[in-house]
């Protein structure tokens, strides 16, 4: 019910500014995916290859790319501009809702009934749910896919069966389905293969985490190249390298402005953007580090996932306060 009541509220939200004439100035972003879409559809009805891997960003999977192409198709066909706008927005939204049943599954593998519902309201009180899952961006796909993983490696619990190859599978989606700038979390992976030895730190277990290390890095590469097979051609793998390197170039001077943001500028207009009130956020984050130190002091081992998981959090939070 939680879930359908937010997908009404998103295509609320997304069935506005829906005139092509005025995309460009509404959201630009938007209006550029537009004409991505538009030639990847002519690209398939004129049988021709090269427009259909020929849209505005490489950063971006092929497959974010098809899917949103499926959405759109039948209303291009009618000539229906309005839904062409609408459907990707909608999207967004549909991929927001599933994270948001992520989280809970992902929380009832801890907690009661009671606080994984608190946890998912805690979400939908974020104004940067609404924000990033009304944008025409993989970001929600990206973090659907990510929460995924993180699933399954919970599942996993260190046994390294199936449910740990459905991890590093759906963590090389969020990477090549999604956004190459999911190979943030990487440290996710590395890390979890390592508590392995932190735990019996031998020659044996050393031997182990090269093993899974080793396969992990060639199942993400594999799984980024499958899903991006242009970048096997070189003026796609050119295309491709070409805009990553802009792309970070980009992130390191503020999009070209060259303007230095102070770290406390990041931090707190970020907060009060995305989350909640600063004053309110510190409450929270206090909250949730006394229940860790709770989670901690148990010296479960079952609880061992949670260091992967912050430690990975806390690098690619250092990345994006340092440089970007």
């Amino acid at each position: 019910v939680i879930m359908l009541v937010l997908l009404a509220v998103f295509a609320y939200m997304d069935y506005r500014y829906l005139d092509l004439e005025f995309l460009a100035y509404t959201n630009g972003d938007e209006f550029m995916q537009y004409h991505s879409l538009l030639r990847m559809y002519e690209g398939i009805l004129n049988f021709n290859i090269e427009d259909l891997f020929r849209f505005d960003s490489y950063v971006y999977g092929f497959v974010w790319h098809l899917l949103n192409l499926a959405v759109v198709a039948p209303f291009h066909m009618i000539g229906d501009t309005h839904m062409v706008i609408f459907m990707p927005r909608l999207l967004s939204g549909v991929f927001s809702v599933l994270c948001l049943f992520m989280i809970f599954k992902i929380a009832r593998l801890f907690l009661d009934y009671f606080y994984s519902y608190g946890i998912v309201f805690l979400v939908i009180f974020m104004s940067g749910f609404y924000i990033e899952g009304y944008v025409f961006k993989p970001n929600v796909f990206q973090a659907l896919l990510l929460l995924v993983s993180c699933y399954f490696l919970i599942k996993d619990n260190f046994v390294f069966n199936k449910n740990f190859y459905f991890g590093v599978l759906f963590f090389g989606l969020s990477v090549g389905a999604a956004k190459i700038q999911a190979i943030m979390f990487l440290p996710l992976i590395y890390l979890y293969i390592c508590v392995v030895f932190l735990r019996q730190p031998n020659i044996s277990n050393f031997k182990f985490i090269l093993k899974y290390g080793i396969f992990s890095t060639l199942a993400i590469v594999a799984i980024f190249v499958i899903t991006n097979p242009y970048i096997l051609h070189s003026r796609g793998f050119g295309a491709w390298w070409w805009l990553f390197v802009h792309n970070m170039q980009s992130n390191a001077t503020n999009h070209g402005s060259y303007i230095d943001v102070s770290l406390s500028d990041k931090i707190f207009d970020v907060i009060d953007f995305y989350y909640f009130e600063i004053v309110l956020f510190i409450a929270i984050i206090v909250f949730c580090l006394f229940f860790l130190y709770q989670f901690f002091k148990s010296k479960d081992e079952n609880l061992d996932i949670f260091f992967p998981v912050i430690c990975s959090m806390l690098i690619s939070l250092f990345y994006l306060f340092f440089f970007v």
